[in-house]
């Protein structure tokens, strides 16, 4: 669901992809539809 005004941000709780090649293709898809600025990773051992 996105906002039509304001902000939106999208949050991902790493750790994801099932090694370091599948996590690093995920995030360059990531980055092809949002600005880096408005992703968040979070650890979910916190």
């Amino acid at each position: 669901m996105w906002a039509t005004k304001g902000l939106n941000r999208l949050i991902i709780e790493k750790p994801f992809g099932h090694h370091v090649t599948s996590a690093h293709e995920f995030n360059e898809k990531l980055i092809e539809d949002f600005d880096e600025t408005d992703i968040f990773y979070i650890d979910h051992y916190l």
